[in-house]
């Protein structure tokens, strides 16, 4: 196994071992990481789904937990205020989200009791070797939640 196969394989082993590692998640206040939704660059006409919006509200005043991962990603998690099952939460288009630009955290996986959400995107104005990173945290993050799902 080469160094770069042995890295990824211990923060793919990371990452998976603290994603549901719930004691790990820090209680946080700070507006930036409750980026679920509610663009202030949407137009008027863009109203957002009530059921989502009902849910923003009270996430954005409500608890928020999180879990700094690597190079710069990370996850919250809120409480299921709306107690959605993972159909309904990826039922949510960026319009019911009132989602205009880029920026905001993308919704991973509804338990019975949190909604996970991440902040993973990567911008490809980064040196070549951060975005590569980046990409393949990205790739570890989504694979773990989209396995649980099947």
């Amino acid at each position: 196994m080469s160094l770069n196969e042995s890295l990824e394989l211990e923060i793919r082993q990371t990452i998976e071992n603290n994603i549901e590692n719930w004691p790990l998640y820090e209680k946080i206040a700070d507006k930036q990481y409750k980026k679920f939704g509610n663009d202030q660059v949407c137009s008027a006409s863009i109203k957002g789904n009530p059921d989502f919006m009902s849910y923003l509200q009270q996430a954005e005043n409500g608890e928020t937990y999180k879990l700094d991962l690597t190079h710069g990603a990370y996850l919250v998690y809120t409480p299921n205020y709306n107690n959605w099952n993972n159909e309904k939460l990826f039922s949510f288009g960026v319009g019911d989200m009132r989602i205009c630009s880029a920026g905001w955290l993308i919704p991973l996986y509804a338990y019975s009791d949190k909604i996970v959400w991440g902040n993973i995107t990567c911008s490809d104005g980064v040196l070549s070797q951060e975005f590569e990173s980046c990409l393949k945290i990205t790739q570890i993050i989504m694979g773990y939640f989209t396995t649980k799902q099947l």
